[in-house]
């Protein structure tokens, strides 16, 4: 569904705008990630060691350019917006080799100035499973000062977009993206942009018009299951529009409403008593964005970018490995950064994978991104362990892990809870 429908059923709902934070959204994005039981299949960073190798590259960069121009814009540009945020996009490192420049010069179509913000795409990776796009955010005016990530000092924006694919016709999609970045100085923020495929390849328009057609007899909205669920291909290339009219930062000291109450004076409150309270908040406070948590602004920025699958490593292997159950692995979605498992469930169980790799280290989901994304970086993938088990003993099995006296690893509890295993060896697929 598209997030404006999503919002209206929750707004009906709980009978009031669900507040929105980006800081809890991505707090909690791992663990959603987790508890979700979905039926359908789906689910080296190259550095040079010393400053002699360095100043080496940039001199024969450097003749090389000038020899060949044409061939030296091809030719990834040192100090990227994708290599100045590895340190703080949940996937590292996206590799410039397999990426391409998009912004080329102050008049091209990727550079937008409206209402004192300069809106630039920079740079583009697509893989199998998602594109990413560098993205430079600049003001006239000094942005305030926004919130970060306590694990990383990792920073974002939001950007309320209206995006249109080619191979999706006559069906657009309005969202919010999350710029996951940081601020180069008080007038700049660089960030990527990841648009994961399992959004692009869904198409809800058969439930959103049984919605409209509801909401105009008046009717309670129809149950949403997978049998209003439809999919495109997403071909190799494709042309995105992108049109962004809201850019939002979450601001890193919050106002609060005048009489607004502390969170021991809300554990101390009926039901009726926080309905009756929350109702008598300012609205602005319920929305998003609104001027207490968040700093915003309107415009129109808007490209068109061409999408083109350049990732000589992304590959697709297929497991089909059910059991008797019905539950089991489909296939393993793979790039240079990033993994998604495909599995299925034929029962009504909340089940979660757990993969590890060849040296029996977890590989965890990305914090952050949309879609089941497993980041592979620093990972030795030769050899995939993978199990699926029931929520409830994953999540006891990881109290037990983190015990004092605990002698077993990790993987070794999960293997003893899981109703599904599998080893994948990589190499030979």
């Amino acid at each position: 569904m598209h997030r404006d429908k999503a919002d209206k059923i929750l707004y009906d709902v709980l009978g009031a705008e669900l507040e929105e934070s980006d800081i809890i959204d991505a707090r909690i994005d791992e663990a959603y990630k987790i508890i979700r039981a979905r039926k359908r299949s789906r689910i080296w960073r190259k550095a040079w060691i010393t400053c002699g190798s360095t100043a080496a590259v940039l001199c024969l960069t450097f003749l090389f350019c000038v020899m060949n121009p044409v061939m030296a814009r091809e030719i990834p540009i040192l100090g990227t917006i994708f290599a100045k945020v590895a340190d703080v996009f949940p996937l590292g490192n996206l590799p410039e080799e397999e990426s391409s420049v998009l912004h080329e010069g102050e008049d091209s179509l990727y550079h937008v100035e409206e209402e004192g913000l300069t809106v630039t795409l920079e740079q583009e990776y697509v893989s199998n499973q998602a594109l990413f796009i560098g993205v430079r955010i600049v003001s006239k005016e000094p942005f305030p000062e926004m919130a970060a990530y306590v694990e990383n000092g990792g920073q974002f924006l939001t950007l309320k977009t209206e995006e249109t694919y080619s191979f999706r016709t006559g069906d657009s999609i309005a969202t919010r993206r999350r710029l996951e970045g940081k601020f180069e100085d008080d007038h700049t923020f660089i960030g990527i942009m990841r648009i994961d495929y399992s959004e692009l390849s869904l198409d809800t328009r058969r439930y959103d018009k049984a919605v409209d057609e509801a909401d105009a007899k008046g009717e309670e909205y129809p149950e949403f299951t997978e049998e209003w669920e439809d999919y495109y291909d997403i071909p190799s290339q494709f042309e995105m529009e992108l049109g962004i009219t809201q850019i939002i930062g979450t601001l890193k000291n919050p106002t609060r409403p005048e009489g607004m109450k502390s969170e021991e004076e809300l554990s101390q409150m009926s039901d009726e008593e926080i309905t009756q309270y929350r109702n008598s908040l300012p609205r602005e406070w319920i929305g998003f964005p609104n001027k207490y948590q968040h700093w915003y602004q309107d415009g129109e920025w808007n490209f068109k970018v061409p999408i083109v699958q350049q990732d000589t490593t992304a590959r697709i292997i297929e497991i089909n490995e059910v059991d008797e159950k019905g539950i089991g692995i489909e296939s393993i979605e793979l790039s240079a950064v990033e993994m998604t498992l495909n599995y299925v469930s034929g029962t009504k169980e909340a089940l979660t994978a757990v993969v590890f790799d060849a040296d029996g280290e977890e590989i965890r989901l990305a914090t952050g991104m949309d879609g089941e994304v497993y980041a592979i970086a620093g990972h030795d993938i030769s050899r995939l362990y993978i199990y699926l088990c029931d929520f409830s003993e994953w999540a006891d099995m990881k109290s037990v892990s983190e015990r004092p006296d605990n002698q077993k690893s990790f993987q070794e509890l999960i293997e003893e809870c899981a109703v599904f295993g599998t080893v994948v060896d990589l190499d030979e697929s």
